[in-house]
């Protein structure tokens, strides 16, 4: 089914589209489609095409109720896939997604997003403000048990804080990083 994400996504949305032309209820077909659309994200995404997949990714955020939690999910895939095109939106694509995630509890994504900020930040010539973010990814991730998540705030935080000179620190993130990727 996966391999077809891309198709039901299009049938869905047709559907949608359709019974909300004759004037019907389009409710169950609007959840329909918006899962439908989040797992044609991520099939894009997970072949590397980015631009499809936050394509994908906004058109489901169109359809989901805003006081869903699991809203601030979508929004991190599309934020998260808008840095990786190198889209100009994904500056504030992952601030709103990391608020949200924030709102909803999930610490692990939401430093995932700083960290992303941390990046853009660095390539911007903003050395402090990419290590405030990565203070706060840090934060986020502070006691938390390992995951990729964590893992990947890490490694970026090691690879940022190296660049800038705080090689001591730097390598102790990184062998942290190492060793929990290891162990997952």
């Amino acid at each position: 089914p996966e391999d077809h994400a891309e198709m039901i996504a299009h049938h869905w949305r047709s559907a949608y589209e359709l019974a909300l032309a004759a004037g019907l209820d389009g409710d169950d077909l609007a959840d329909r489609t918006r899962v439908a659309l989040r797992d044609a994200g991520d099939r894009a995404y997970g072949l590397s095409a980015y631009p499809a997949a936050a394509g994908y990714y906004g058109e489901a955020l169109e359809l989901w109720p805003t006081a869903d939690p699991s809203r601030a999910d979508v929004l991190f895939r599309r934020a998260r896939s808008l840095h990786l095109a190198t889209d100009d939106r994904r500056e504030q694509a992952l601030v709103e997604a990391h608020d949200a995630l924030l709102a909803v509890g999930d610490n692990a994504q939401a430093a995932e997003a700083s960290s992303f900020l941390a990046r853009i930040a660095w390539y911007q010539g903003g050395q402090d403000a990419a290590l405030r973010h990565l203070e706060v990814a840090e934060q986020l991730i502070a006691g938390m048990p390992p995951s990729g998540s964590k893992t990947r705030v890490l490694a970026q935080s090691a690879r940022h804080r190296i660049l800038g000179g705080d090689t001591e620190n730097g390598i102790q993130l990184a062998n942290a990083a190492l060793e929990m990727a290891r162990e997952l």
